[in-house]
C-alpha cells in the first residue's frame, strides 16, 4: 500500500517531480492494517531515471531493483521500454510474483526519465509504458498511483489547477509544494511516514528525501529538548 506522485513542471527550467510516502503496510484480509514500517524508500534513483512503486513489496521486487541498479545491461533496458513502450522486465517480474504470491499482489510503476528526452510514464503490470493509465484525463501534467491515489488526485487537480491561473506552467518548485503538501495531509491509513521527494532534470536525478529525514529528527529533537528543560526542576 502507497502512494507515487509525479508531476511535471514546465515553467522555468523542465523537470519532473516523484514524490512518494514511505509507510509499508501489512494488510490482514485485504483490508485491516496489522503493522507498520515506515521510513521505507519506495523510489530507486539512477543519475538518468527514477521510479516509484504500488503494489507489494516483495523479494522479487528487491531483485528486480537491484538488477536495474547494479547491472549496465538492465540500465539500458529503461531507455529501450521507453522508446518500444514496453518494459518487458516488469511483465517478467509480475509473472513471477503472480506465481508465488497471487495476482492481487503485483507492481506497477511511475518511471521518469531524462534520456533520450525528460518524459514522465506510468508502467503497469503487464508492462506497457504509457503516458498515464488508459482511463485517465489526458490532459493533467500529473500522475498518481497507489492506495491513496483518489484523495489526492483531487487535492491536486484543485491546487495545480489554480496555480495555472495567469501562468505558462507550474515552476519545480511549485511541483514540489504540491506533492509533498498531497502526501503530508492525505488520511489514507495505509500511507504515511516520512515524505520522499526526488527531482529528474536534463542535468541528473536529485533525492531529496535524506535531507528531508534529517531535518525532520533534527526537528524532533529540538523540540524533545525544550520539553525535557521544560519539566526539569
Amino acid at each position: 500500500m502507497t502512494v507515487i506522485i509525479g508531476i511535471k513542471a514546465y515553467s522555468h527550467e523542465n523537470e519532473i517531480v516523484l514524490s512518494a510516502d514511505s509507510q509499508l503496510t501489512d494488510v490482514e484480509d485485504n483490508k485491516f492494517p496489522v503493522s507498520k514500517i515506515t521510513g521505507f524508500t519506495k523510489i530507486a534513483i539512477t543519475n538518468h531515471w527514477a521510479m516509484g512503486f504500488a503494489g507489494t513489496y516483495c523479494p522479487p521486487l528487491r531483485t528486480f531493483y537491484r538488477n536495474l541498479k547494479g547491472e549496465k545491461g538492465l540500465e539500458t533496458s529503461i531507455e529501450r521500454a521507453v522508446k518500444k513502450g514496453y518494459f518487458e522486465e516488469v511483465n517478467l517480474l509480475n509473472r513471477n510474483i503472480a506465481k508465488k504470491y497471487g495476482d492481487d499482489n503485483s507492481v506497477h510503476f511511475l518511471l521518469a526519465v531524462n534520456r533520450p528526452e525528460l518524459g514522465l510514464y506510468f508502467v503497469d503490470k503487464m508492462g506497457n509504458v504509457l503516458d498515464r493509465p488508459v482511463d485517465e484525463d489526458d490532459t493533467n501534467d500529473y500522475l498518481v498511483i497507489g492506495s491513496g491515489s483518489e484523495s489526492i488526485d483531487k487535492f491536486l487537480e484543485t491546487r495545480i489547477n489554480a496555480l495555472y491561473v495567469d501562468k505558462d506552467g507550474i515552476t519545480p518548485g511549485m511541483a514540489i509544494k504540491c506533492a509533498y503538501e498531497a502526501i503530508d495531509r492525505n488520511e489514507d491509513i495505509f500511507t504515511g511516514g516520512p515524505v520522499e521527494i526526488v527531482t529528474i532534470s536534463k542535468k541528473g536525478v536529485q533525492n531529496y528525501g535524506p535531507a528531508l529525514r534529517r531535518s525532520a529528527k533534527k526537528a524532533i529533537r529540538s523540540e524533545l529538548e525544550k520539553i525535557i528543560k521544560e519539566n526539569t526542576n
